[in-house]
Order: structure tokens, then sequence, then C-alpha cells
């Protein structure tokens, strides 16, 4: 992602086998298959549910008859975006008042990231209890006509 500066912001999360993820969810599985050598090539097998990691929610994941993820344009996903931060405590609604200071600057944008600080909790158990969007704040992105909206939460 391009954010509105101009520099590239990786929001890639590592995958490996004892990852926060959802408790219900399986662990992700790496078996090297094969390994490097003069004769063959290293190959490994990866396996994992589509909710965890960096990952998009595709409408399907929540609405019944929504799309599912490869019903959209990739180009959906590419853009310039706004990363705002936001101050957000354990279990606590991001609510319209804490976009405030950036409400007007989304016209220049195809997207927004809200960065909680949450990412920096992935290995402990307060991770599991991240803030999320108010009802207010999701019908108000809506209308904001932005291509996508990220933030670095578990789900």
């Amino acid at each position: 992602m391009i954010d509105t500066a101009g520099e590239w912001t990786d929001l890639s999360v590592t995958i490996y086998p004892d990852m926060a993820k959802m408790p219900f969810l399986p662990c992700p599985e790496i078996d090297r298959l094969s390994k490097q050598s003069a004769t063959s090539l290293q190959v490994s097998e990866v396996s994992f549910a589509t909710h965890i990691g960096t990952h998009v929610d595709a409408a399907c994941h929540a609405i019944a008859d929504g799309k599912s993820i490869e019903e959209y344009d990739a180009e959906k996903w590419l853009g310039r975006a706004r990363v705002h931060e936001v101050d957000a405590a354990p279990n606590e609604a991001i609510e319209v008042a804490d976009l405030a200071p950036i409400a007007d600057d989304l016209t220049d944008v195809d997207a927004l990231v809200l960065r909680t600080g949450w990412e920096e909790l992935i290995e402990a158990d307060a991770y599991y209890q991240h803030p999320y969007l108010s009802n207010d704040l999701a019908e108000w992105l809506v209308e904001q006509d932005l291509s996508w909206i990220g933030m670095d939460i578990l789900t």
C-alpha cells in the first residue's frame, strides 16, 4: 500500500505455526517437501485458514449474499491510502469523532488504514481485546465511498 506521503507501508503479518488467531481456527502448517540441493529446489507446502494474518474480509464473511473475494477486481486493492493513528482502549469502540482530524482529507485517497497500535500486542493475550468500529463510524465510512478500510487488529 502507498500512503498519502508516497511511502510504502507494509501491512503484512508473518504466518507461523503458533501465531495469534481466533481460537476455533486451526494453526497454520508449514511443511518442507524438498530441500534445495544441486539437483532439487526447495519446495514447501503451507496450509492455513483464510482468516488469519493479514487478510481481506470479503462481504460474504458477514453478509449471506455478499461478494466472495474472487468476485472483486484486483484494482480495488490498489491505490493511495491515508494511515490514521487512533488511540483506542481494549474492547473500546472507535467513534466518528476519532476521525474528525482527517474527516475532510479522505477525498484524495482510495483507502483508509486505522492504526491503533494493536499489532504491537500480537504476542500478548491483550491482542484479543482489540478495539472495534462503532456502528455510527461504520456507516460514516461507507458514506465516504472508500475502496477499502484496514485495521491492525485480529479481525
